[in-house]
């Protein structure tokens, strides 16, 4: 088998604002494994504040991957080795070694069965815009809808939030993403005031190794509370159940399907309510993503939206929001959809 990986950047139709950065392109490193007439590709998209990865990092792990790979060491071997500090390479490592034993055709080409149900991200700095933003969301058949908060004053946040309940009709819900960005007073000063409104959950308030304020959090707030930069690893979920009602997972984040999807059982067995889904990915990994969703048999609405945030959506990348729901009909020609200059190994042992 062969080795490479490339790094694009894709430019966003529109600035995507987080409490810790303001995003005018995604960085991505696409990986792939050829071999036996047969091709599967993984990515790595590190999103600056969310974790230590940059795109320095993977280009980084990557390259050593590759020197690895010369040494003879076992594949899964380095996979297991950069898991704990450089858990997107892994990911994007075993997502490649995982869709090249299925063959493109079957991990990429075939549709996903069915529309998936989508939170979308309800946009606007003041409670006018935000209110308008859910109109146009809600109007176009979106039923779970994301604001992002902590950016600002928890004032402003309060009468975001009020102002978009106010719009909605009857049987929307809201997701507050504070992104680790809020205090404890602040955290708890917004969900009292926001308790009457059709609020899902808090997701994030503190940040990640905080598991103490999190606990604290969600014993005396009225709102529940969903971790996402929290959890990395099993012992994270495990951690999870004392501190939060649900979990958020993304392939991103784990080494590979076969484990997010171990994950996934690991929470339900301990209570936890699973949202899946990446918002900073491309169509590679939201595919993928979306395939997951229904072999896990998820039920929350997902985040897979990734792909929707391009300026120019790849060629052969057959997804589309449409009535508050994914549609993916597959990606015709992978390596053409995304390609760029590569940096290769010679082969290496199956």
């Amino acid at each position: 088998m062969n080795l490479s990986y490339w790094i694009r950047r894709h430019a966003l139709a529109r600035p995507y604002h987080l409490s810790f950065a303001t995003l005018h392109a995604f960085d991505t490193a696409f990986v792939k494994i050829e071999g036996e007439g047969r091709c599967g590709f993984g990515e790595a998209t590190p999103l600056p504040g969310y974790s230590d990865e940059t795109i320095e990092t993977v280009k980084t792990a990557l390259d050593g991957a590759l020197v690895s790979l010369s040494r003879a060491i076992p594949f899964q071997a380095i996979v297991d080795e950069l898991s704990p500090d450089s858990p997107m390479v892994a990911s994007a490592l075993a997502c490649a070694r995982e869709t090249w034993e299925e063959g493109e055709e079957k991990a990429f080409a075939e549709p996903v069965t069915g529309a998936i149900p989508v939170a979308a991200l309800c946009a606007g700095e003041t409670a006018d815009a935000a209110a308008q933003s859910a109109r146009r969301l809600t109007a176009g058949g979106f039923e779970t809808l994301k604001l992002k908060i902590g950016a600002d004053s928890v004032e402003n946040d309060i009468e975001r939030v009020r102002a978009v309940a106010a719009a909605v009709p009857g049987g929307v819900t809201l997701r507050l993403d504070a992104n680790q960005a809020l205090t404890f007073e602040a955290a708890m000063k917004l969900s009292n005031a926001v308790a009457a409104c059709p609020v899902a959950f808090i997701e994030q308030p503190f940040a990640p190794e905080n598991w103490q304020l999190h606990a604290r959090f969600a014993e005396c707030n009225p709102l529940p509370v969903m971790l996402d930069e929290s959890i990395w690893t099993r012992r994270d979920v495990e951690r999870a159940a004392a501190s939060a009602s649900l979990v958020k997972l993304k392939l991103c984040k784990h080494a590979g399907m076969a484990e997010t999807a171990s994950l996934a059982r690991l929470a339900a067995d301990l209570g936890l309510g699973v949202v899946f889904g990446n918002g900073v990915q491309t169509g590679l990994g939201n595919h993928l993503e979306a395939r997951l969703y229904r072999r896990m048999a998820l039920s929350e609405a997902a985040e897979i939206t990734g792909f929707h945030k391009f300026a120019e959506p790849p060629a052969g990348c057959r997804m589309k929001l449409s009535g508050g729901a994914l549609h993916d009909r597959g990606i015709g020609d992978v390596e053409n959809a995304f390609a760029g200059i590569k940096t290769t190994k010679p082969p290496f042992p199956r």
